[in-house]
């Protein structure tokens, strides 16, 4: 079917073999953007942003009029796959998981998946899990809970694993966090 006139950034394409764009890809999701745009009322945004990304993609890999500096602009997370992500990963933090099926929940694939992520937090998806865990740790070191019991369920493999990657974050030991975090409250408890 093609497409009535349409013109996205600079480009105008029909669909049809002669005109000026002739991909089906391009004439297909113009047209279902089209569609969706006739109606207002009923256009759903984010269905909106995914053909509008579908097309920068494509026109980038494909047809090459995309510059690298336009699509790392528009390399990002929407709100929902940000919280869906950072949920999933949150409520799997003692099981092992991949980034693909963390991708798989975001609808994307990996490698976009990985790249739009560390864009919108500023870590690969393994260290914002990781940052995450040793966070949850520390919160759990101000409870009776030992040690060994915090790392696994924090996610880490054992107390020695938890106890390297929480000194890479916070400079000491979990045990020494965990005496220097309780010593000042027990203090100001026996002086009450």
């Amino acid at each position: 079917m093609p497409l009535k006139s349409c013109n996205a950034s600079g480009l105008s394409f029909d669909g049809q073999s002669g005109g000026p764009l002739a991909d089906p890809v391009v004439a297909a999701l113009g047209a279902a953007l089209l569609s969706a745009l006739e109606q207002p009322k009923n256009a759903n945004a984010a269905f909106i942003e995914l053909i509008v990304r579908a097309l920068d993609v494509h026109l980038a890999t494909h047809v090459g009029h995309a510059d690298s500096g336009r699509r790392s602009a528009k390399l990002h997370l929407a709100a929902w796959q940000e919280r869906r992500a950072k949920e999933f990963l949150v409520a799997n933090l003692a099981n092992a998981i991949s980034v693909s099926e963390v991708a798989a929940q975001c609808k994307l694939s990996r490698s976009h998946f990985s790249r739009a992520f560390r864009a919108a937090t500023g870590y690969a998806p393994h260290r914002w899990l990781l940052q995450y865990r040793v966070e949850k740790a520390h919160d759990l070191l101000r409870g009776p809970m030992p040690l060994s019991s915090i790392a696994l369920v924090c996610g880490f493999t054992d107390q020695s694993h938890l106890t390297r990657a929480f000194k890479r974050i916070f400079g000491v030991p979990p045990g020494r966090c965990r005496r220097q975090d309780v010593s000042p409250l027990a203090d100001a408890a026996n002086h009450e």
